[in-house]
């Protein structure tokens, strides 16, 4: 009898592990969303959606439904993006230049035209920039993107070279303690693609498990300081 009661326990299981999955998976990539329309505002259906990643080549193809609406997620963080919309009859248009940020959606609606005969295809291209001020924000942070980790001086290699970009944030000189909110460094939660990476002892005033970073910073693409959050996807801090 008990060996039933764990069958049947393991679907559940199961899905409950896969689920949680899911949501972890939420905070190490970026997603786009959007509406493709028609000149009079209709939406455009069985549109073909063609996202490209500039550095790596990687290749995303949706298509809008009914309603108009693509949807494309986990996607790689940083950028830049281009979006690419057809549809046979239609007028072709292009955004470049996106970049995403981590854990965060970003919207992207575009309008397509009735193809002029005799003048052929008709390509639009723009720049899009991902607002900080959307409706998917659930508090205050600080996106230091791969650009930046690039270009500015990273004379310790650590997570205290760009984090201190947060005006939130203090770091301590000699310690590298990181403060935010004025709250002690103890309270931060530090995480790699979901994974807290913190000091469970509390022998580091940086708050990782080793004095120095515990991952390459070539490997990051992004980094991302919240602090007053309310995205249940960050949690266990109350600094940052």
């Amino acid at each position: 009898m008990n060996h039933r009661i764990r069958v049947k326990a393991l679907p559940f299981a199961i899905a409950s592990l896969l689920a949680f999955s899911s949501a972890l998976a939420q905070n190490t990539s970026s997603s786009v969303t959007g509406q493709v329309v028609d000149a009079q505002g209709k939406p455009v259906a069985g549109a073909t959606v063609t996202i490209v990643n500039v550095p790596s080549g990687t290749t995303r193809v949706l298509t809008t439904d009914a309603k108009g609406n693509y949807n494309a997620q986990g996607l790689r963080v940083g950028g830049p993006f281009d979006i690419t919309v057809k549809k046979q009859g239609m007028e072709t248009s292009e955004k470049g230049g996106i970049y995403l940020k981590l854990a965060e959606t970003s919207t992207l609606d575009f309008t397509l035209g009735v193809q002029a005969k005799e003048l052929g295809a008709v390509t639009v291209t723009a720049t899009a920039m991902n607002s900080i001020f959307q409706p998917e924000n659930r508090g205050l942070g600080t996106t230091v993107t791969q650009h930046q980790i690039d270009t500015l001086p990273g004379t310790g290699r650590g997570l205290q070279d760009y984090v201190r970009l947060d005006p939130m944030v203090n770091v301590t000189p000699g310690s590298n303690a990181i403060s935010a909110l004025g709250q002690n460094s103890r309270y931060n939660n530090i995480s790699i693609d979901a994974v807290p990476t913190n000091d469970p002892f509390g022998l580091e005033a940086g708050g990782t498990p080793s004095l120095g970073s515990p991952i390459s910073i070539d490997t990051i693409s992004e980094v991302n300081v919240a602090t007053n959050n309310y995205d249940v996807t960050n949690a266990r801090n109350t600094g940052a």
